[in-house]
């Protein structure tokens, strides 16, 4: 049982640090997408405004 536990406990130690890595990640992509579409919705609005 101790034996499973330190397994477990190891498990946990090496999968945290590459999760929380993960979720940096999906946030930086989330913030890149923002930007997208804010240079879009201007974009958009320069165009219009020309018009």
């Amino acid at each position: 049982m101790e034996v499973e536990n330190m397994d477990m406990q190891e498990m946990v130690d090496v999968t945290g640090p590459l999760l929380e890595q993960k979720e940096l990640e999906a946030e930086a992509l989330r913030l890149q997408i923002q930007m997208r579409d804010r240079v879009i919705e201007e974009s958009q609005f320069l165009a219009i405004g020309k018009n």
